[in-house]
């Protein structure tokens, strides 16, 4: 999921139709890597409007752009397999004048159809000027962590329901005697809350507004 601010002088006429379209095929998404939102939502993005900042905020899939689109997945592949801390909890900074600069926080989901029995994700804030992005290196960070506490938060709250219950026990023998194949889970499926990309929009809108 990208979230991109714009700034419109008239965000009554803003024509966004531009902004709303994937600049990349629908089969380099897989399903834990997809934006899913509930069924009431009129199409596969989210827009909001800070009327005090004339700022608008898309989330889609990829960026519209095909080259930010290149230069996010080149991010994206550096935070999850290259760029790291030595105990992998710790924000990280890196880039360059192309592809621009980021700060990431790298976090893991206990997901017993994953290979290793667990998942990899990245909250990601890129800009194209290296300097703004250092000012303001407390805010966002932060916010990284506070949005990652609050998933982990409710990641732990399902793991104790789930063993009350039985339920995790009762899978995992499911899976042993093969009568059942692991199918991969979206992050909604992990977390058990379809409305999860909405708040994760709202959240990256706040924070990219306090940015400006």
């Amino acid at each position: 999921m990208c979230t991109q601010s714009f700034k419109a002088d008239n965000i009554n006429k803003l024509d966004n139709n531009a902004f709303l379209s994937s600049s990349a095929p629908s089969s380099a998404t897989c399903l834990s890597c997809q934006l899913i939102l509930p069924t009431s939502s009129p199409s596969n993005a989210i827009r909001t409007i800070d009327e005090e900042s004339h700022l608008i905020f898309i989330s889609t899939q990829y960026p519209s752009s095909q080259s930010r689109y290149r230069a996010l997945r080149q991010i994206v592949m550096k935070a999850l397999s290259v760029e790291t801390t030595h105990d992998g909890l710790n924000p990280i900074m890196f880039g360059d004048s192309t592809a621009g600069y980021s700060i990431t926080m790298v976090f893991k989901i206990k997901d017993s159809t994953a290979r290793g029995s667990e998942r990899k994700y990245a909250l990601i804030i890129t800009a194209e000027d290296e300097s703004e992005l250092v000012h303001s290196w407390s805010l966002v960070v932060e916010n990284l962590r506070e949005f990652i506490k609050l998933i982990k938060d409710r990641i732990t709250e399902l793991e104790l329901s789930k063993t009350m219950n039985n339920t995790e026990l009762m899978d995992n023998n499911e899976r042993f005697y093969r009568r059942s194949l692991p199918k991969s889970k979206n992050l909604t499926e992990l977390l058990e809350d379809k409305k999860l990309f909405i708040k994760i929009h709202l959240w990256a809108s706040n924070l990219l507004c306090n940015l400006n």
